[in-house]
C-alpha cells in the first residue's frame, strides 16, 4: 500500500518535514530532491528508478495500491503462483508447495511489450474506432431525416395549390404522422447515441488508466492491474465487437444472446436476420454489399 505521497518519507524517519518531488516504486514511499540523489548512490537502491510525484499521482487507484510486499511476512514478493493467480514471498512457498511456482521476475519482465498487454492496447483503440464509426453514422441519419422531413413538407405544401379541402385535410394528416415518425426516428437513434457515449466514456477512462500504466507503473503493478481493465473491456465491450456499416447504411452486427447475424436498416427496421448456429461467431467484416465474412470465436475459422 503507498505510503504518504505528500512528504518525505526518508526525511519523515529523521524528524524533517519536506515536501516529496519523486515517488520510488521500489520503496513505495515519496523522497525530495536531496534524498533523490542519495537514492542513485546507494547499492542497495542505485537500480531503483523514482518518477515525479505527479506522474505517480495520475495512475489508477488500483495501480497505486498494489503492494509490492508480502501482507502475511513484510518481505518483498519474489515468487508467482500460476494457479492462484498470486505474487508470495520465499515464506509463503510452504502454502503453495503442490501449486505451478515460478520467479515473479519471469512473468514480470517486458510485460509491456507482451502479446497480452499489446493486444489489450489494440482492443481499446478498436472499440474507441468502433463507436466513433457508429456515432457519425447515426449522427448523419439524424441529419437525413430532418433534410427528408423539410423536402416532404415542401412538395406537400406545393400540392395544397392544386387540391382541393378534402386533400387539405389529407396534408394535416400526412404532416402529423410524418412528425411522428420523426419523434419516434430520432428517439430510437438518441438511445443508441445514449448508450455509445457511455460506454465510450468507460473505453476512454480505460485507455487513460491504461496509458498512464504503460508510462509510468512498475512491471508488478502492470502485470497484476492490467487484469482490471481486462475484465471491464470484458463486460462492458464484449457486445461492441462484432458490427460494421455497409455503404447502403445497413447497420450490420452479432447478436451475442440471439445468435444471429442482424443488419438494421438507417429508418432502424430489422433487414435480414440468419442464425449462426452451431457458433455464435465473433467478429464480422464486409467483403461486398452481399457478402459477411465472420470468425468462427470457438473453432479459430472464417465463415462466409
Amino acid at each position: 500500500m503507498a505510503s504518504n505521497t505528500s512528504i518525505c518519507g526518508i526525511c519523515s524517519l529523521r524528524q524533517i518535514t519536506k515536501v516529496c518531488k519523486y515517488w520510488c516504486p521500489g520503496c513505495e514511499e515519496g523522497i525530495c530532491d536531496e534524498c533523490k540523489e542519495h537514492h542513485k548512490l546507494l547499492k542497495a537502491t542505485r537500480s531503483h528508478e523514482p518518477i515525479p510525484i505527479s506522474n505517480y499521482k495520475s495512475l489508477p487507484s488500483f495501480i497505486t495500491g498494489i503492494q509490492q510486499s508480502c501482507i502475511y511476512h513484510n518481505e518483498q514478493y519474489q515468487q508467482y503462483c500460476v494457479e492462484h493467480a498470486l505474487p508470495i514471498c520465499f515464506k509463503c512457498i510452504n502454502d503453495h508447495r503442490k501449486c505451478n511456482v515460478t520467479t515473479l521476475e519471469k512473468v514480470t519482465n517486458n510485460f509491456k511489450t507482451s502479446e497480452q498487454f499489446l493486444d489489450l492496447e489494440s482492443r481499446l483503440d478498436d472499440l474507441l474506432q468502433n463507436f466513433d464509426r457508429i456515432e457519425q453514422n447515426r449522427n448523419s441519419n439524424m441529419t437525413n431525416i430532418d433534410e427528408r422531413k423539410t423536402q416532404l413538407v415542401k412538395e406537400i405544401r406545393q400540392k395544397r395549390a392544386e387540391i382541393n379541402k378534402h386533400l387539405d385535410n389529407l396534408e394535416r394528416q400526412i404532416i402529423e404522422k410524418l412528425g411522428e415518425k420523426e419523434c419516434q426516428s430520432k428517439e430510437c437513434i438518441q438511445k443508441v447515441l445514449s448508450i455509445l457515449k457511455e460506454k465510450e466514456t468507460m473505453v476512454t477512462k480505460c485507455q487513460t488508466n491504461f496509458l498512464y500504466i504503460k508510462q509510468y507503473a512498475t512491471d508488478l503493478q502492470t502485470f497484476l492491474g492490467i487484469k482490471d481493465i481486462e475484465k471491464e473491456i470484458t463486460t462492458n465491450g464484449q457486445h461492441i465487437k462484432g458490427c460494421c456499416m455497409s455503404e447502403e447504411g445497413l447497420f450490420v452486427h452479432r447478436s451475442f444472446f440471439q445468435k444471429s447475424l442482424i443488419a438494421i436498416a438507417s429508418n432502424n427496421k430489422l433487414k435480414h436476420k440468419m442464425q449462426l448456429d452451431p457458433s455464435n461467431g465473433f467478429d464480422i467484416t464486409l467483403i461486398d454489399e452481399t457478402t459477411v465474412a465472420i470468425t468462427d470465436g470457438n473453432l479459430g475459422k472464417v465463415r462466409h
